[in-house]
């Protein structure tokens, strides 16, 4: 059994909107809205490098990343969080065994296509 739940899975591929949160090299926050965040596997999201030249400069420069994605329809606004060490996957491959085995295990490992 994978890290993403069926419910968190079914989140993501219906709302699809997810803010991703990266460290700045001074220290400062950077929140980014994806809309082209989906499920990639059971333990993996993805979301396309359209415009965010601060979000892929936070994660090349090895910043955690954190994904919010909302359900703003239903009762008790129901959502899930995910953090994870980033990674840019230049080669389109996906995720694979090439994690970064010096971050600590997180619930989730965001790649960023």
């Amino acid at each position: 059994m994978g890290i993403l739940t069926d419910d968190m899975k079914r989140l993501v591929e219906e709302q699809r909107l997810g803010f991703c949160a990266t460290v700045c090299a001074d220290g400062s926050p950077n929140l980014s809205p994806k809309g082209s965040t989906r499920v990639w596997d059971d333990d993996h999201l993805f979301f396309a490098d359209i415009c965010s030249p601060q979000t892929t400069a936070n994660v090349r420069a090895g910043s955690l990343v954190e994904v919010n994605v909302v359900d703003p329809f239903v009762r008790n606004l129901r959502g899930h969080r995910a953090d994870a060490r980033g990674r840019l996957d230049t080669d389109r491959t996906g995720p694979s065994d090439r994690r970064d085995r010096g971050a600590p295990r997180r619930p989730a490992h965001l790649t960023g296509l």
